[in-house]
């Protein structure tokens, strides 16, 4: 039996989205992220609308500031202070369209939108079971890509050649 490959959001998120609103306390954020063993939660809107995400970073920035730079107003604890901007796509997204997006940036999750309707979310660990799950699927992309830049030296089985040489052998 042939598995259909994994290629898109939608076959390496998870669809159980635990979130936060603005209001949330950071207190009680940190506990769904303990209990979930999350690195973050989208905070949604009361119509269910992406507005940040809530990293372990942000609970960590916003207790030290609250704690050591004195500024230990109740509200600075609320999440709708001290959220990230999200990153996100669509569920047809492919899956190496994401990679990229971790690869790039300082990411731990996307947030997976279809219609302005949060989906699903792609942490990190996500991400790595999908790809683990489509494995000759990725071993057949390394090969293509590697094909895709081979050198004019791996190319003709040489160390060394003119440029005009490589030039116009490489023409049509």
């Amino acid at each position: 039996m042939t598995q259909t490959p994994l290629s898109t959001a939608a076959d390496v998120m998870t669809s159980r989205v635990v979130t936060a609103t603005p209001t949330s306390r950071v207190f009680d954020v940190m506990e769904l992220l303990l209990s979930h063993s999350l690195p973050a939660l989208p905070v949604v809107d009361d119509e269910g609308r992406v507005l940040g995400l809530v990293t372990q970073q942000d609970c960590l920035e916003v207790l030290a500031a609250a704690t050591y730079d004195d500024q230990g107003r109740e509200e600075l604890l609320e999440v709708g202070r001290c959220m990230s901007d999200a990153t996100s796509v669509t569920s047809g997204t492919e899956v190496y369209r994401i990679v990229d997006l971790f690869r790039d940036r300082a990411l731990t999750t996307v947030v997976v939108c279809d219609d302005d309707a949060l989906v699903g979310v792609v942490s990190r660990r996500d991400l790595l079971q999908g790809l683990k799950a489509m494995e000759s699927e990725v071993l057949a992309h390394l090969h293509q890509e590697r094909r895709d830049t081979l050198t004019p030296s791996s190319f003709f089985g040489a160390t060394r050649h003119d440029a005009s040489e490589v030039a116009s052998k490489l023409k049509p």
